[in-house]
């Protein structure tokens, strides 16, 4: 991604150069993440990694979930503009639709695959890289866009909003999850 330092903020702009930066990197993740799929599925034969490798993930989207939470707040507390709220959230709710559809489909089939502590550390690694990647990019354009945005009462209505609509998504992420939990466990026992 290009340096933005000396380049003035424009909510239209930014939010194309997310979404470019976003692109690219699900890209290159995509690519690798298929690859270690790919190796990861040729040697699954044993449950008890399986499983160790859920609870893993559990682990890990908590510690995620409780970070985001806090990048959230941070970020909530920072915007002014209603219309580019509104563009973004529109935005964020049609990529998270496509994301979510996707995310579920790989998860399917990468929890009937698991099995390889092997992989499992490298996706693990990559996933840690890419992520460092992306927050070091995220805070830089955070303190800009903080820098240029006041007004404590918009942020205390985009806090609530964000509230809700996290509740919204975390209430129908709960029921996926437990659904999943039932198939994997109906699968089991047959």
């Amino acid at each position: 991604m290009r340096d933005l330092s000396d380049t003035p903020i424009d909510s239209e702009h930014y939010r194309q150069e997310l979404v470019r930066d976003y692109q690219r990197r699900f890209d290159e993740w995509h690519t690798e993440f298929l690859r270690y799929q790919e190796e990861f599925i040729q040697s699954v034969d044993n449950e008890h990694h399986r499983q160790k490798l859920v609870r893993d993930g559990q682990r890990r989207f908590n510690e995620w979930h409780t970070e985001f939470l806090r990048y959230q707040k941070k970020f909530l507390q920072s915007v002014e503009k209603e219309s580019y709220r509104q563009k973004l959230v529109r935005d964020g709710q049609r990529r998270f639709n496509e994301w979510h559809t996707e995310f579920l489909r790989y998860q399917k089939e990468f929890i009937q695959s698991v099995d390889n502590e092997r992989h499992r550390q490298m996706l693990v690694r990559d996933g840690q890289r890419r992520f460092d990647e992306w927050h070091k990019e995220f805070l830089k354009h955070q303190k800009e866009f903080i820098q240029s945005v006041g007004n404590e009462h918009y942020r205390q209505m985009l806090v609530r909003d964000g509230q809700r609509r996290f509740d919204e998504w975390h209430t129908e992420f709960l029921r996926y999850q437990k659904k999943f939990l039932q198939e994997q466990q109906q699968k089991q026992q047959n």
